[in-house]
């Protein structure tokens, strides 16, 4: 997803954040990720393919300070990811 800068703070980054319920306008949810431009791209293998992902975005200024929420977009992920699969090796050059 990506969004434009429109708020008066002067970002330089911004908060995202992602439920699987609506996020209201005045809470204080979890951070989820976070991103130095104004472009994220979720992880597949975070999400619940079985449920609407809510997410809203917040503008970080330079001295700390947060702009009010984004506009709320509600997703619905169109297909489920194929595991990775490890192989032995790749765990023992992990172990070591």
């Amino acid at each position: 997803m990506s969004w434009q800068n429109a708020n008066a703070v002067n970002g330089t980054s911004y908060k995202i954040y992602r439920s699987t319920a609506t996020i209201p306008q005045y809470s204080v949810p979890n951070e989820f990720a976070s991103s130095s431009t104004i472009a994220y791209k979720d992880s597949a293998s975070s999400l619940d393919y079985t449920r609407n992902q809510y997410y809203r975005v917040r503008t970080v200024s330079a001295a700390g300070g947060f702009s009010g929420f984004s506009n709320e977009i509600v997703i619905l992920p169109d297909s489920v990811p194929t595991p990775n699969m490890i192989n032995d090796s790749s765990l023992s050059k992990l172990a070591s």
